[in-house]
């Protein structure tokens, strides 16, 4: 795809740029150059988005390996980031970086809405990492979209010293991004999930009817993206009820991971694998009383 990135606002709030990104989830071979070229033009300055993850066992995501290799000047500027931000990733390593350099906007956001919280997973560290990488400002997000939250826990959008602050505006650019971004990291978890002979190809069956109403509610939220910290704070419950009850969920219905349980019964399920949908929202919560 080759386009005038100059022009970038005009380009990313016409349909030409939805199309683009269908077009290039439509092509695995191609997306992760298209990809580059939509990060390129959504970067003011220099950008670093990092996926962190957990390894899943069955020999996945064993050591950092690089998804996408963007903007790079040179492969001693690829192998210094690395070991820069390795170190501090150490409670949430492996991980995946892509760099790019460009123009344009870049956030990230949960909710729609641009924010910052100060109580971050492992702030400090990336905050360290970032500053040895001349990065002076950045975004962290636990939620880009439900199916990727499990295995990308945290996300971190930032901009290089002396970028402009990020503004409303950026929310237009903030939602188109993530989604060209979530559909490739899903489908090449999907990929690799099949790959390795994990469960998350396999359609869902009758197990949500043996899901208790306590287990129905944190199965929902489950589907959200929160985490099983997250849910406890929500409902008001110690995070080792919730891990019990997380622990039952995955045995009803068969997955090991929450991976596995997204990717089977997430949003984007009933699209890309004939599955049905999860349970929607909530149900009441008569079971596990939320905080007023």
């Amino acid at each position: 795809m080759t386009r005038d990135f100059d022009r970038t606002d005009e380009y990313f709030r016409s349909a030409a740029a939805i199309d683009d990104v269908a077009s290039s989830l439509s092509q695995p071979p191609l997306a992760a150059e298209r990809l580059a070229h939509h990060l390129a033009a959504l970067t003011r300055s220099r950008v670093v988005i990092i996926a962190a993850y957990r390894p899943m066992g069955n020999g996945l995501y064993q050591g950092p390996v690089f998804l996408g290799d963007i903007g790079w000047t040179d492969d001693l500027e690829r192998r210094l980031a690395l070991r820069t931000l390795t170190p501090h990733t150490t409670r949430c390593a492996p991980l995946d970086v892509l760099l790019t350099r460009g123009r344009g906007t870049i956030a990230t956001a949960a909710d729609r809405e641009l924010y910052i919280d100060p109580g971050e997973f492992d702030r400090q560290y990336w905050a360290a990492a970032l500053k040895a990488l001349s990065f002076d400002q950045f975004l962290l997000s636990r939620r880009i979209s439900p199916e990727l939250t499990p295995w990308v826990p945290v996300w971190i959008l930032t901009r290089a010293s002396g970028s402009e602050p990020y503004t409303e505006h950026d929310r237009e650019l903030v939602n188109f991004v993530h989604t060209a971004v979530g559909e490739w990291f899903y489908h090449a978890q999907r990929h690799r999930l099949a790959r390795y002979g994990g469960a998350g190809a396999q359609t869902p069956d009758a197990a949500l009817d043996s899901l208790g109403r306590a287990e129905r509610v944190i199965f929902s939220m489950l589907l959200e993206g929160l985490n099983k910290q997250q849910i406890a704070m929500r409902l008001g419950r110690s995070p080792h009820t919730i891990h019990h009850h997380v622990k039952a969920i995955y045995q009803k219905i068969g997955v090991t991971s929450r991976v596995e349980l997204l990717l089977r019964y997430g949003p984007s399920a009933d699209r890309h694998s004939g599955a049905r949908p999860g349970l929607g929202p909530a149900l009441p919560h008569d079971e596990i009383a939320s905080p007023s």
